[in-house]
């Protein structure tokens, strides 16, 4: 990321600040479109700060904002204050990114800068990026979201690179990772988007620390947090801990992983995990004595379908421990699986998979729900008789016809078109209603009133269809 409009130092002495103040809109666009503050090769100072304040805030086509060092100092921060949106789109010509950097670039000596975005929302697409990295001598910045609504990162560029936020210390770099904090209402990240968190070095990776009061949600997209140093003296990976309303994947990954040292842990807190195709929860560590991470999964509810999987392995050390605080956790064909070093025979196999594999196996901790199991009683086969609702309270002799009628309509469908369902219930003949104008005395089978006397049931009756009911007779 290099911008055309810079506050730089190229001797000794810091780099100038930038500050931006608007009440409506900021909209950068183009490669040939940016604002930077960087310490050049051998220059020695510090970086300047990046501050902008405004309503909304729009970069696109390869426009950046950048306070990098390449020389001896540290980079300076970049801090955003929007009232309302940020948005981040494409990519320029060649393989300029449409983001915001604070970076030590490869040869300088220093600590990156912080990113801080603070605003309504945020929108990164089409491979915009923010990133935090340290490829030379000094520790990476963080990087810090706080949105009041929704951040949402979505799909790669046409130069083949992944939206996102990257903390990383790459390779030749020495000095930690970075840590990405993001505090929201909803994330979102689908199409292959990325927050990153990785080393390449012997130093540890950053930490991903998501607050989302309602929800998150991954689809075919990745938290990552990575050691991918070879050495001997891999660095740690880094930590992912999220608290959330809801979590959802569909093919989403969570995932912590070293080359050689030990794995990162991931903690998630929800009311809510869902985990749905090919998505995984996974530590693991590839090579080593180091101990895979740990999971600590906490919901009112798991559940977990198709090909997901929650692993922590350690391939030469102890398996991480994976722990399912739930009163409800539900598996896709799951059953328990003490040890399987194959981790490829774990995956498209058509069923949820909970494996803690190593040299020695970790503890895997699932609730126990057979108390609901233990609960569920066999219903009756018909909870109501609808003989016993039909049958009324004085019973009206067959052989005494006074009248009938039928009941029809069964629900469901009639078995031809114009044939009428019959009806599956007994019924009995019933007497003609008396006519309104004929006297009391000519009909005694008026309806009750009041003061009129109650007539208590006289015995025991058999209906057509065997069943015995306590009633009277009707006076004929």
């Amino acid at each position: 990321m290099a911008p055309p409009c810079p506050a730089n130092t190229f001797g000794r002495g810091n780099a100038g600040n930038v500050t931006i103040n608007a009440s409506g809109a900021i909209s950068l666009d183009g490669a040939s479109t940016g604002i930077g503050s960087q310490v050049f090769e051998n220059a020695v100072g510090n970086g300047g700060n990046i501050t902008i304040t405004t309503g909304t805030l729009s970069l696109s086509g390869g426009a950046t904002l950048v306070a990098n060092t390449s020389g001896r100092g540290n980079a300076g921060n970049v801090t955003i204050n929007a009232s309302d949106a940020v948005s981040l789109d494409g990519v320029g010509t060649g393989t300029q990114v449409t983001g915001i950097g604070s970076q030590t670039l490869a040869g300088g000596v220093g600590n990156g800068g912080n990113i801080e975005i603070t605003a309504e929302s945020l929108l990164m697409t089409n491979g915009a990026r923010l990133i935090s990295a340290t490829s030379g001598q000094g520790n990476g910045g963080n990087v810090n979201i706080v949105v009041r609504d929704t951040v949402s990162f979505d799909g790669v560029g046409s130069n083949g690179q992944n939206s996102g936020v990257f903390s990383s210390v790459e390779s030749g770099g020495a000095g930690e990772g970075g840590d990405i904090r993001v505090s929201a209402n909803t994330l979102n990240l689908s199409n292959e988007a990325v927050l990153d968190a990785q080393t390449e070095t012997s130093f540890k990776a950053g930490e991903i620390l998501i607050n989302a009061a309602q929800s998150v949600n991954l689809n075919q997209a990745s938290l990552l947090a990575l050691s991918t140093d070879q050495s001997a003296t891999a660095g740690d990976a880094g930590n992912i801990t999220i608290n959330t309303g809801e979590l959802t994947a569909r093919n989403g990954r969570f995932a912590t992983s070293s080359e050689q040292s030990s794995g990162g842990n991931i903690n998630i807190t929800a009311d809510q995990i869902r985990l749905f195709d090919d998505s995984g929860i996974t530590t693991n560590v590839n090579q080593g004595a180091g101990d895979g991470g740990n999971i600590n999964l906490k919901a009112d509810s798991i559940l977990a379908f198709d090909n997901s999987d929650i692993l922590a392995f350690a391939n030469d050390g102890q398996g991480g421990d994976i722990t399912l605080d739930s009163p409800a956790f539900f598996g896709q064909n799951y059953s328990p699986v003490s040890r399987n070093r194959n981790t490829d025979s774990l995956d498209n196999n058509n069923r949820v998979d909970v494996n803690a594999t190593g040299v020695v196996s970790g503890v895997i901790v699932i609730s126990d729900t057979t108390f609901i199991q233990n609960s569920l009683a066999d219903l009756p086969e018909n909870q109501i008789d609808t003989d016993i609702l039909l049958a009324n309270s004085c019973i009206v002799r067959r052989d005494q016809p006074r009248g009938s009628f039928m009941i029809t309509g069964t629900g469901g469908l009639p078995q031809r078109p114009g044939n009428m369902q019959m009806s599956t219930f007994s019924t009995v003949d019933v007497e003609t209603l008396p006519d309104d104008d004929k006297p009391s005395t000519a009909n005694p089978r008026r309806s009750w009133q009041v003061g009129d006397p109650i007539v208590e049931p006289q015995g025991l009756y058999r209906l057509p269809n065997g069943k015995v009911v306590l009633s009277r007779e009707c006076p004929e």
